[in-house]
């Protein structure tokens, strides 16, 4: 099997994401936590958990509304299947064909990178009869 080296600097450059489009790279992520979902034994009950983090609260104008800060973070759960071996192959994959059935075509993780100063993916899993 040939392999090749992806230069993801050169993919991110190459990559557009125009304010029109600022919350794109949250879609996908909430788009993972669905498709999780639907991999998972908690089909029908999954959840889904968006927690938005400002830069301050409590900011008023004189007339009494309250000023919307800069957004300084996301934080998504769900219930999901998690990472599990194969799941980590596909996202160490880039354009990867693991949920192509789905629609995806791979390339959201670039979205996040290119829209978010850092990612931390925390999951737990079941997999052979063993959580990790």
């Amino acid at each position: 099997m040939n392999s090749f080296t992806l230069d993801i600097k050169g993919q991110l450059n190459s990559m557009r994401l125009c304010e029109t489009k600022a919350l794109w790279p949250l879609y996908e992520a909430v788009v993972n936590s669905i498709q999780a979902i639907e991999d998972s034994n908690n089909r029908d009950n999954g959840e889904i958990w968006i927690i938005v983090k400002r830069e301050r609260i409590g900011q008023y104008y004189l007339n009494g509304e309250e000023k919307l800060e800069r957004i300084e973070s996301f934080t998504i759960m769900d219930n999901g299947i998690g990472m599990n071996t194969d799941n980590y192959k596909s996202f160490n994959t880039a354009y990867s064909t693991l949920k192509i059935q789905k629609g995806c075509k791979g390339i959201g993780r670039f979205l996040w990178l290119k829209a978010f100063k850092e990612v931390l993916i925390k999951s737990r899993y079941e997999e052979n009869g063993r959580w990790y």
